[in-house]
């Protein structure tokens, strides 16, 4: 794990325990989500917030004029933390840490959906209900097109893959016909 990461989720893991069983848990990880945005949108602000030139007490006056609708709420309380210990520039990794420890907190499993169309979303509520029961646990699917899959799904959770598309169908068939003699390729063996 890169040093980076050991950091982001440290940060994760003391602002979950902080929200944890509070009405601010969930929303925390979308408001950490819409300030990594804002801020690393830009490369200069980005350079702003890793620069060691600028004091935290200035890079604090410029967030306390985006965070002024949050003064005294937990986002308001973490961002002054990582801004006062210089780890500003570890929010998008900490985002992300944050992500994965509330799922892990909330039993959540997020599953990517290839499809090569749109799916419908009767559709969508019966995939989440088969994967529920199997992955025992919530799920949130996130969709992706790929129009390369010709046709059925791919989906993707941690280290599990699950292909049921008409383009790895097709490898399949190839490569069973590879491994197979044709007829009249012993003759020319000897």
């Amino acid at each position: 794990m890169r040093k980076a990461e050991k950091i982001a989720t440290v940060y994760a893991q003391a602002a979950l325990e902080l929200a944890s069983g509070s009405s601010e848990m969930e929303s925390l990880e979308q408001q950490l989500k819409q300030i990594s945005a804002v801020v690393f949108a830009d490369a200069n602000v980005r350079n702003f917030f890793g620069s060691p030139l600028i004091s935290s007490g200035e890079k604090w006056r410029l967030l306390e004029k985006v965070l002024k609708d949050f003064s005294g709420t937990l986002l308001y309380k973490f961002i002054g933390v990582l801004v006062a210990r210089g780890r500003m520039q570890h929010l998008p990794e900490i985002v992300i840490a944050y992500g994965e420890a509330l799922d892990k907190a909330l039993n959540r499993k997020r599953v990517e959906v290839q499809s090569s169309v749109a799916i419908q979303e009767n559709q969508l509520e019966s995939l989440r209900k088969i994967l529920k029961k199997q992955l025992n646990a919530e799920i949130i699917l996130e969709l992706k097109e790929n129009p390369d899959l010709i046709g059925g799904l791919k989906l993707l959770t941690g280290d599990l893959v699950m292909d049921n598309s008409i383009k790895s169908s097709l490898k399949r068939i190839r490569t069973e016909l590879l491994k197979r003699k044709t007829i009249g390729e012993e003759y020319y063996e000897n």
